[in-house]
């Protein structure tokens, strides 16, 4: 049986075991350094996505946001509606793996910190302005809610991109291995930053405790994968260039 060093489940845990022991040794300025990594790393990561969009001569507005997101969870792990009223479009988040690991092991006081800031950083870093959190399961919501405002996002312009989705494909996502290391470099330079070595040390406990739950090898990884420029696009192919067939890559 194949042993999983990352996931959606990982990166999830690795967030709330930091947080806790940022927020509970440094209290409000703990606070202020989670979400001040958690905008991090949004931003960066919505400024690749606007990478891959430009690279494909397309638009960032919300449609193409949704068709460039970097992640991908096991079956069975998201279960995401898209929804068209009243010039929004919408997605609703009926089931994650955050929020399926915070409420399991009653760290969702924690998670929140992450909820309630990554999505407005990550359109932020996509250039989008139109979009907010209207949802969020954390306050007790049926579901977690994106909603874009805009005449534009129609259901017919979403329907219109199913043929550009698939042969988008899985170009633009990245492993999880890579969304995790990104995650504890964000959090590792913002409390090395306001927070010191007490921060770090800090810090240190919470991968330690991850590490209890993932194992030596998890932990590991997370290590390996730190140093990477989070800034820089990795190699990525437009899904509109030709391939060496004559045909339009997939």
């Amino acid at each position: 049986m194949e042993i999983v060093l990352s996931s959606a489940s990982h990166h999830a845990m690795l967030f709330v075991y930091a947080a806790k022991e940022i927020i509970d040794n440094f209290g409000v300025e703990g606070r202020e350094v989670i979400v001040r990594a958690v905008r991090r790393y949004g931003r960066q990561r919505g400024r690749r996505m606007a990478m891959r969009a430009r690279i494909d001569q397309n638009p960032c507005n919300a449609l193409y946001y949704d068709m460039y997101g970097e992640w991908e969870c096991f079956p069975g792990q998201v279960e995401c509606t898209p929804g068209f009223d009243r010039g929004c479009f919408s997605l609703h988040y009926k089931r994650c793996p955050w929020y399926t690991e915070w409420r399991h092991f009653g760290m969702m006081e924690y998670g929140r910190y992450y909820c309630d800031y990554v999505d407005a950083a990550i359109m932020e870093g996509f250039g989008l302005t139109d979009g907010r959190l209207t949802g969020s399961r954390a306050d007790g919501d049926r579901t977690c809610d994106l909603t874009f405002a805009g005449e534009q996002y129609s259901q017919a312009d979403y329907k219109a991109l199913e043929a550009e989705r698939r042969q988008l494909g899985r170009k633009g996502k990245m492993p999880w291995e890579y969304h995790v290391g990104h995650l504890y470099q964000c959090l590792k330079r913002c409390i090395a930053d306001s927070l010191g070595e007490a921060g770090l040390n800090a810090l240190e406990a919470g991968l330690n405790r991850y590490g209890e739950q993932f194992g030596e090898d998890a932990r590991q990884l997370v290590l390996e994968y730190e140093g990477i420029d989070y800034e820089m696009l990795p190699a990525y192919k437009s899904y509109k260039m030709p391939s060496e067939d004559g045909q339009k890559s997939c």
